[in-house]
């Protein structure tokens, strides 16, 4: 898991990392109530107590620059 911090336009914070999630063979996992965009993995955006997530993220994320991901963050969905 990838972890990065940057600053939007207006100076907050933010920290965002990647997620993917797993699915249990024994049964049904915690995943299996995913949508599809979800079961792909998605980027985890939080700001103090408000979250964001990002789903289908670009796989070269880490290596935006702090107003592309500042982008990617405004157009995520709130947690």
């Amino acid at each position: 898991m990838a972890m990065r911090e940057f600053r939007d336009a207006t100076g907050k914070r933010w920290q965002v990392w990647d997620v993917f999630p797993t699915v249990s063979i024994s049964g049904a996992g915690s995943a299996a109530h995913l949508n599809e965009d979800a079961a792909e993995g998605w980027l985890a955006f939080q700001s103090g107590n408000e979250k964001r997530r990002f789903f289908r993220p670009p796989g070269d994320w880490e290596t935006f620059t702090d107003e592309q991901l500042a982008i990617l963050c405004k157009h995520a969905t709130a947690v």
